[in-house]
Parts: C-alpha cells; sequence; structure tokens
C-alpha cells in the first residue's frame, strides 16, 4: 500500500508535502466553484423543475474535491512537462550557473515554484546529429523576452504547442524547429501580450 509520502514522491518530485500544499493553495483550480446558499435558495425558488433537481443532485464536497483534484493535475503535468535547473544543464551540456545566465538574460524560460526555477521542455528539440542531449529550438532567444510574465506556464506551453493556421497549420514550437521565421511567432506573442 502507498503511503502519502510515495505519492508526494512520485506524482510531485523534488517537493516536500508542505511545499505542495502550499502550491495547491496557490494555483487556480477550472471547474465548479461552490454555490452559496443564498444562491441555492434563490435557485430553488425562483429555477423551476430542471433547477430543483439540479440542486438535490448537488454536493459542495464532490465540487470541492473536484477542484482540488484539478489543481493537484495542473500542478503534476507542470512538474512533469519541465525541469529542474541541474537537469537542463545536464541535458544541454552545460553548467547550472549557465543556464541561470540564461534565463537571467531572457534566452531561456523558466518559471519559479516554491522558490525553484524549472525549465519547460516545449523549448528544446533533440540536438543535431552526432550531438548528444537537446538544444533550444531556433529563435527562442528572441521569443523569450516577448513572453507574458503573468501568463501561468501550463499557458504558454499551450499556445507554443498549439497548431496555428497562419503558422502553416504547425504550433510555434515545431515552426521555429523546422526553421521558420521567427517574426511570425513573435507577432503572435505581442498580440498575447495585448490581451
Amino acid at each position: 500500500m502507498a503511503t502519502a509520502q510515495d505519492v508526494f514522491a512520485r506524482h510531485f518530485p523534488g517537493l516536500s508535502p508542505e511545499e505542495v500544499d502550499a502550491e495547491l493553495s496557490r494555483t487556480p483550480a477550472a471547474g465548479a466553484t461552490p454555490i452559496s446558499a443564498a444562491a441555492l435558495g434563490f435557485l430553488a425558488e425562483h429555477g423551476g423543475e430542471a433547477a430543483r433537481v439540479a440542486i438535490e443532485k448537488y454536493a459542495e464536497g464532490e465540487v470541492q474535491r473536484d477542484r482540488a483534484v484539478t489543481a493537484a493535475q495542473v500542478l503534476e503535468e507542470l512538474l512533469e512537462s519541465s525541469w529542474s535547473l541541474e537537469l537542463a544543464a545536464q541535458m544541454l551540456g552545460v553548467s547550472r550557473s549557465r543556464v541561470s545566465h540564461r534565463i537571467s538574460s531572457q534566452t531561456l524560460y523558466a518559471f519559479t515554484l516554491q522558490g525553484r526555477r524549472y525549465v519547460p521542455q516545449w523549448q528544446f528539440v533533440a540536438a543535431s546529429k552526432g550531438a548528444r542531449g537537446v538544444e533550444p529550438i531556433p529563435g527562442l532567444a528572441r521569443i523569450v523576452p516577448l513572453i507574458p510574465r503573468d501568463l501561468h506556464p501550463l499557458a504558454v506551453r499551450a499556445f507554443m504547442e498549439t497548431p496555428l493556421e497562419d503558422l502553416d497549420g504547425k504550433s510555434p514550437t515545431t515552426f521555429l524547429s523546422s526553421h521558420g521565421p521567427v517574426e511570425a511567432v513573435e507577432e503572435h506573442l505581442v498580440a498575447l501580450g495585448r490581451w
């Protein structure tokens, strides 16, 4: 039987239970929000038969549980799709301080989680033939400064991995990897920053 510690180690590597708790409390959860007693009363009085049936099925505990599961899934996906600075350095074949320097100079995108920096994997492709590890996608140094800083790292990943019609139906990552013009992706990021 798995212990709570086993679960934390498997799903949230590198984070203590306290850090997971703190991060889950901060992670916005998608899905339904618990409904207030006043709203339930209003619906019961004015909502008709369909509302009455929905109220009977409504369980606040289930809504809160679903939100917690969603927050945990978001956190787990974030960690699974990113590398620690140490692993990023190893994959790039450079020192950890070099990775930190690239982040500081905005030639590499990273986010901070519980005081630790993580580097999303979407930024890399397999190294050129004969080389080991990975290398940044072409044009990364030009697009990182344009990534809106208030955008959640999973939203950044979704943007970078979603095919766009005017990028020949390719995602920005694939488009840049196939040496498409960086300016086309820059235009999308500038527009994204305006929203």
